[in-house]
């Protein structure tokens, strides 16, 4: 079911998309379904990848080849007996001679005679180490799981611009450097968002780890945005229920019933990984770059931009797709090393979290309101109207009636019922 959308409205915000690193792990593609007799029969090739990436390009550069030789051939033909109809002739015009088309239509086919020599050498080696059936065919092979997708890198460093273009080069373009000066979060994954081509964005840290770490959570991923269109952000680290405790955030107590993956409705979701629609996120205008300077960290705007898709109609999601760890556990990351710690966690973390409650709480440096309680509630029957409950106990501290907004528990003070204005007129 589609949920009404707040009475809440945002004007006079501008902005766009990043943080250190940006990846978008979607394709332009659309997503067809899956037939049955694909999940049986490639049951074994998620865990092998570079099988499926080699065969992925291999069918690529067969098909693009293929297609060049039908048509040359065909063109061929119409040079050396030209149409009769003025249609025909216009479809046909071209300033090739035939020496090149004729040139070109043999390469294309000895190209396609390589590949498929490459492919069938492929196969039989898989069907070799039984990691396909013996009567999987190529044609099977098409169904693999695979996302396409880019690699967006956010490049503060000028210096290291050489090595990333490097990489871009050796990595046939998967990797896209987008070369910056120290913009830092939100100025560079609004950046990112603008260049990256694909359906969904997937926000990365340079100094994370997540396992699995194939991408073999992708197509789920992917999954439950196409089955969900008003679902536009997901988050994969950690989210929020509310302002303050009470909600046991537990995504396990949840399930889409249509794809059957776990999930819940989240009132906040963090960076990162945090997958977002496109479309959606530039329709709300992408990350507020006005909560910080360029260079500054992005804290509080994963927040900020939580509650502005739902302010616009949109969903927002938690997903136990993967655990995160640090690259490196014995060097904290950028944002709280000693020296940068405070600056970010202290001096903007004030900052960031005193917009955020001029906006959507009960005003600059008064803590949350009103509202962000409505907006808790909201959340909490869009997870009991569109979700399958798999708890035991109501994990809910307004309790689990499909209806009404029931009043927080005494223990639960966390949301002041006077509101103070961000200008008094």
């Amino acid at each position: 079911m589609r949920m009404t959308a707040l009475p809440r409205t945002l004007a006079g915000l501008t902005c766009i998309l990043l943080l250190n690193i940006l990846a978008k792990c979607a394709g332009d593609t659309v997503h067809l379904k899956r037939l049955p007799y694909c999940e049986e029969r490639l049951s074994k090739l998620p865990q092998h990848q570079p099988e499926l990436l080699i065969l992925r390009d291999l069918f690529q550069t067969w098909l693009m080849h293929r297609r060049i030789e039908v048509d040359m051939e065909a063109l061929l033909q119409k040079m050396r007996d030209p149409p009769k109809e003025i249609q025909e002739q216009f479809a046909w015009r071209t300033s090739w001679n035939e020496s090149y088309v004729a040139a070109r239509k043999e390469n294309a086919a000895s190209v396609c005679k390589e590949t498929e020599g490459k492919i069938v050498s492929l196969v039989k080696d898989l069907r070799q180490k039984e990691l396909i059936a013996p009567t999987t065919t190529v044609q099977d092979l098409a169904c693999n799981q695979l996302v396409p997708s880019q690699f967006l890198i956010n490049v503060d460093s000028p210096q290291e611009g050489q090595r990333w273009a490097d990489l871009s080069w050796s990595t046939n373009g998967f990797v896209v450097p987008v070369m910056s000066y120290n913009v830092h979060e939100l100025r560079g994954y609004n950046r990112l968002a603008s260049v990256a081509r694909g359906k969904y964005l997937v926000l990365l840290q340079d100094d994370d780890l997540m396992q699995p770490s194939d991408c073999s959570w992708l197509p789920k991923l992917v999954q439950q945005f196409e089955a969900m269109p008003s679902l536009a952000m997901v988050g994969m680290n950690s989210f929020q229920l509310s302002h303050g405790p009470g909600n046991e955030r537990d995504a396990r107590n949840f399930k889409d019933p249509n794809t059957g993956n776990n999930m819940i409705f989240a009132f906040q979701v963090d960076l990162a990984p945090l997958a977002i629609r496109r479309s959606a996120f530039k329709a709300v205008g992408g990350l507020d770059e006005g909560m910080s300077d360029p260079g500054e960290c992005g804290i509080w705007s994963d927040w900020e931009l939580s509650i502005r898709f739902w302010v616009a109609g949109y969903h927002v999601a938690y997903m136990p797709l993967i655990s995160k760890m640090s690259n490196d556990p014995s060097d904290p990351g950028g944002t709280h090393k000693t020296e940068t710690g405070v600056r970010c966690w202290g001096r903007q973390q004030n900052i960031a979290s005193s917009v955020y409650m001029a906006r959507w709480g009960a005003g600059w440096g008064n803590g949350p309101g009103k509202f962000l309680e409505l907006l808790e509630n909201y959340v909490r029957l869009v997870n009991l109207k569109v979700l399958q409950g798999l708890y035991t106990q109501c994990p809910f501290r307004k309790g689990c009636a499909l209806d009404g907004d029931p009043p927080l528990p005494a223990e639960y003070r966390d949301y002041l019922h006077e509101d103070k204005p961000m200008v008094q007129a």
